[in-house]
């Protein structure tokens, strides 16, 4: 049982001891000065925030078994707060307790309200040697697979760096990904905790593939480029010849491209075509004469097709609903699709063309030779400067999960008159500078193209950067349409940033895209299915 006045009277005096001495060189920035937070404990036992930052600091100066006492009182406090296990499970492991760490985290997986089948899983798995030496750095993978509540990082820092002498490539994966978790919790620029973090772990496990990972972001962030190139190939080449794979997160690193690798790209030959486009075949949409007012650019394969028709749909309401009054053209790059899906296309496309003016659909679509994810998000790339000569206007790229909102005309209106580029620039602040992230995270889902001058150029280096990136032989392409992105923003839109009207696209999105619902399934089911089949029906009912 706890007693609060005890635990206070030994916290005062613990802190009071620590004035004269040297702070540890990885103290939280919010714990160099404690005065307000002990006050404000003396004030509130109860305030959690308090609690967690005194623990923190006890643990800081080593002072472990006060820490676990703060821990013992927020759980007392908060008993469903699985966190405060976890971090004692921290603390533990840090002390190279095991049987301690093993029982907070079964204490973490109880207050989690997990079920016995789930518990009895992930306790049996940690019982491998392997696992149950090093647990901490496993756990969240195991939580991963029951989709269950990931851990909080705030204690990670303190079994940060491990010594991983002697360690297998197991172990050394896992603490890779625990590692660059970590990190991620840090500010990237002016954090001084976070360079002196990477300086440690190099010292303590060398230049590996995670270290230059974090050092190519930081430098990144901080807009040094040349670093960052450098940083980045070494996280390559260590990964592959380690066969440490980077998470999907991280693995923009395999499709990423210097500086100098681009200025190669006025010397690449015209007939370059690794993904033998020249071998798809095309149905453009008769115009009349007529030049379109919007462009949309989808690409996929025959299995993320199905989002397709709902996609269709939700555009030709919006533009009935707009009194038809302006001229869209829609054109989808389809990769080795079903003959059920042409035959789809090709009926729709005729429909379209007779029944509703001022739309139009253009439709290719063939075989590649790599049928890869990472190629089928970014055939919309390699298609769209040729779309872009045929339909030389303002134009979005967009994932094929999504579907436009209702009012999408009024949304688009609203863009066109106020703004050059939309793009959904989450990570950046007001200035257009990086702050966060991974360098390939500015979002792909959807892309407004404005200034058509730029526009041209921008889709020119997208297909380029695709063509010469994407390797078979990488462990993972994923990430390529977002690495190409950020260096056409990088290139074109940044440097002329204060010129250019550019908007964070998710702050008024004309497009809702899947992740906003859930699950692709959900989102697949989102107010009512539309495939191939009912479509003509639904069409049908749109027309009434």
């Amino acid at each position: 049982m706890t007693d609060i006045a005890c635990l206070t009277n030994d916290i005062v005096k613990f802190v009071a001891s620590n004035k004269d001495v040297v702070r540890p060189v990885l103290l939280d920035h919010s714990l160099q000065n404690i005065t307000p937070i002990i006050e404000g404990f003396q004030q509130n036992p109860n305030s959690v925030n308090n609690i967690k930052e005194l623990a923190k600091y006890c643990a800081f100066h080593q002072n472990y078994a006060l820490a676990v006492q703060l821990l013992d009182w927020a759980i007392k406090l908060y008993p469903n707060q699985c966190e405060y296990h976890y971090f004692q499970a921290v603390l533990y492991f840090k002390q190279q307790n095991i049987p301690a760490t093993m029982l907070a985290i079964e204490k973490m997986l109880q207050s989690m309200q997990t079920s016995e089948t789930q518990r009895k899983h992930i306790l049996n798995r940690l019982q491998d040697e392997n696992f149950k030496k090093h647990c901490v750095f496993f756990i969240d993978s195991l939580l991963k697979e029951f989709n269950l509540p990931l851990t909080q990082r705030d204690f990670n820092i303190f079994v940060l760096p491990y010594d991983l002498t002697n360690k297998n490539q197991i172990i050394q994966y896992y603490y890779s990904i625990y590692f660059v978790m970590f990190c991620n919790t840090l500010k990237w620029i002016d954090n001084g905790q976070l360079t002196i973090l990477l300086e440690i772990e190099c010292d303590k496990n060398g230049a590996s593939p995670w270290y230059h990972l974090c050092m190519g972001r930081l430098a990144w962030i901080l807009q040094d480029r040349k670093q960052a190139d450098l940083h980045f190939k070494q996280a390559k080449k260590l990964s592959i010849e380690q066969n440490i794979i980077f998470t999907t997160a991280d693995c923009g690193i395999y499709t990423w491209l210097s500086d100098e690798e681009i200025n190669k790209f006025p010397s690449l030959q015209e007939g370059n075509d690794p993904f033998q486009l020249k071998m798809w075949q095309w149905s453009y949409a008769d115009l009349k004469g007529n030049h379109p007012d919007t462009s949309i650019i989808l690409g996929c394969d025959f299995k993320y097709f199905r989002y397709f028709p709902k996609f269709l749909f939700s555009l030709l309401k919006a533009h009935v609903q707009n009194n038809y009054q302006e001229k869209t053209v829609i054109s989808i790059c389809l990769d080795n699709p079903s003959p059920e899906q042409i035959r789809f296309l090709r009926k729709t496309a005729a429909h379209i063309h007779l029944h509703i003016p001022n739309f139009y659909l253009t439709f290719g679509y063939g075989l590649c030779p790599y049928q890869d994810g990472a190629y089928f998000a970014s055939i919309r790339y390699l298609f769209a400067p040729e779309l872009f000569k045929l339909y030389p206007t303002q134009t979005f790229i967009i994932d094929i999960d999504a579907f436009a909102y209702p009012d999408f005309y009024a949304r688009l209106k609203d863009i066109k008159i106020k703004y050059d580029f939309g793009l959904r620039i989450y990570a950046f602040d007001q200035k257009g500078n990086q702050v966060s992230g991974e360098p390939w995270c500015l979002g792909a889902g959807i892309l407004y193209l404005g200034d058509l001058e730029k526009t041209k150029l921008i889709l020119q280096f997208l297909k380029q950067y695709v063509n010469y990136a994407y390797d078979p032989k990488n462990p993972l392409n994923w990430c390529i349409d977002q690495c190409a992105l950020v260096q056409a923003f990088d290139y074109y839109i940044k440097p002329h940033w204060n010129q250019l009207r550019v908007t964070d696209i998710d702050h008024n999105p004309p497009f809702l895209l899947s992740h906003i619902i859930g699950e692709k399934d959900d989102f697949y089911n989102y107010e009512g299915v539309i495939d191939i089949d009912n479509f003509q029906e639904v069409l049908e009912q749109l027309a009434r």
